[in-house]
């Protein structure tokens, strides 16, 4: 057989080989991404710190040299935006804040973080989000320079179970 047919053949098997391989490495990012979502699915949401007992939330203004009792306390509605455009719901003057900032929506009893394509960016935690996060109970969310925690209230006597 001449050399060009058994190196077009070997190609040809490399290739099969190398489809096969990156069919395997796909199926296992799958199965993994499935394990992880799994995991989720048999604990309770209370015990994600994700659903309260009733849906209900606050944004608290830490700030460091108020003590804990006085500061300042937001309610959240549906959807709350968070800027320095006096139609926001909450409206501060810092200079890092964008416009119309952020967003917290309140879906299917979840609060979900948006970021509104500011310039400065959202982070929640210390890390930047870069999609759509749901909110935890206790977690911290710097917008510009003022930062907030956000806390679930639950209320017994409003309880969705």
């Amino acid at each position: 057989m001449p050399f060009e047919v058994r190196l077009l053949k070997s190609l040809g098997i490399l290739m099969q080989y190398g489809m096969i391989i990156m069919l395997y490495i796909f199926l296992a990012r799958v199965v993994l991404l499935m394990y992880k979502e799994w995991q989720y699915l048999g604990q309770p949401l209370f015990e994600m710190g994700i659903l309260p007992e009733a849906c209900k939330a606050e944004l608290i203004v830490e700030d460091k040299e108020k003590p804990q009792e006085q500061r300042t306390h937001i309610q959240l509605s549906e959807s709350t935006i968070i800027g320095r455009g006096e139609h926001c719901d909450i409206v501060r003057d810092d200079q890092f804040m964008s416009y119309e900032h952020a967003c917290i929506v309140q879906q299917n009893h979840l609060f979900i973080l948006v970021d509104l394509q500011s310039t400065n960016g959202t982070y929640l935690n210390s890390k930047l989000i870069t999609q759509d996060t749901v909110l935890r109970d206790d977690d911290l969310i710097r917008i510009g320079s003022v930062v907030f925690r956000f806390k679930l209230r639950g209320d017994k006597s409003d309880s969705l179970l």
